[in-house]
């Protein structure tokens, strides 16, 4: 247990803070309990700020598959609100052959999304993980008793999309064992190498359609700045990035101060002024395409 100082004490602990056990909970049972009704009762009576940095940590821990489980009982009633607002039109999200929600009223969108005070995707988003997670019985039995986060059984969900349910649980008892022990990315990885394992041909299906989804946006930010998002197949992307970055050195003088950052930026915003300028360009209202305010003297707006 953590009050027997197995390890050195962290900084920041000083004689105020009383360990658990005086409250009747040690550190090592409150890291074996189980998310509920329960763990709620002791995580609210409980005061941070009293606690060493020792039963901190057993706190946060605690705290996480508390909310794990708070997650899975909320998912687990947007599932039955959205079996009650069933149509037999397809309405909430699209493209709907990828989504479990499919045959789901946009009404139970626009109610999900009012009561949470959150955009009708991003309820849709959450229709169709609650749906999703129905099949998917191991990962819901993770996130309810706190073994997974729910950013986890989202990557689940999406992962074994378009898998039949035999293969989806295949993949489930590939990776959930590990599942606890590893970050997002790391899980992402294992998930990735068991659907290809356990089905070839779906994940060449998702390839297929995640190219048809590549795309250029323009993203406004403040200050007067602007993001160019790029969705692309990786190599595409690669190449590109490696071509930007081959510019920007070869752009570096001897009293250049622009970080590689910074050139590769520039090398970007000259190209697209370089392609203003070509004659061929179509034109849109009888005018070609102008660049608004385009200059390269990129020193003259910053370093």
């Amino acid at each position: 247990m953590f009050e027997t100082m197995v390890r050195p004490p962290p900084l920041g602990d000083g004689p105020d803070w009383v360990p658990l056990r005086a409250r009747g909970v040690t550190s090592a049972e409150l890291e074996a309990m189980a998310p509920g009704s329960g763990l709620a009762g002791v995580l609210d009576v409980l005061d941070p700020a009293a606690l060493s940095g020792y039963d901190l940590v057993s706190f946060v821990g605690a705290s996480e598959r508390q909310a794990s489980w708070t997650a899975a009982r909320q998912l687990a009633a947007v599932a039955e609100l959205a079996h009650r607002r069933p149509t037999l039109r397809v309405e909430v999200c699209g493209p709907e052959e990828r989504s479990a929600t499919g045959r789901v009223s946009r009404f139970a969108a626009l109610e999900v999304a009012a009561e949470l005070r959150i955009s009708r995707r991003a309820a849709e988003g959450r229709i169709d993980l609650a749906l999703s997670l129905e099949r998917l019985v191991g990962t819901s039995e993770a996130l309810t008793t706190g073994a997974l986060d729910l950013s986890k059984a989202r990557a689940m969900a999406t992962a074994t999309r378009d898998l039949p349910d035999a293969a989806a649980a295949a993949v489930e008892s590939r990776v959930l064992p590990r599942a606890p022990e590893q970050v997002l990315g790391g899980f992402k990885e294992s998930l990735a190498r068991a659907v290809l394992r356990v089905d070839p041909a779906a994940a060449k299906e998702r390839h297929r359609r995640a190219v048809a989804d590549r795309k250029v946006e323009l993203v406004p930010l403040a200050d007067g700045m602007a993001g160019i998002w790029a969705l692309l197949r990786a190599d595409h992307a690669v190449a590109l990035l490696e071509g930007i970055t081959a510019l920007a050195h070869k752009a570096k003088g001897p009293e250049d101060s622009r970080t590689l950052d910074q050139r590769r930026a520039d090398v970007l915003a000259d190209f697209g002024g370089d392609l203003l300028e070509r004659p061929d360009l179509p034109r849109r209202h009888g005018r070609r395409a102008a660049s608004a305010g385009h200059r390269r003297d990129h020193d003259a707006a910053g370093p």
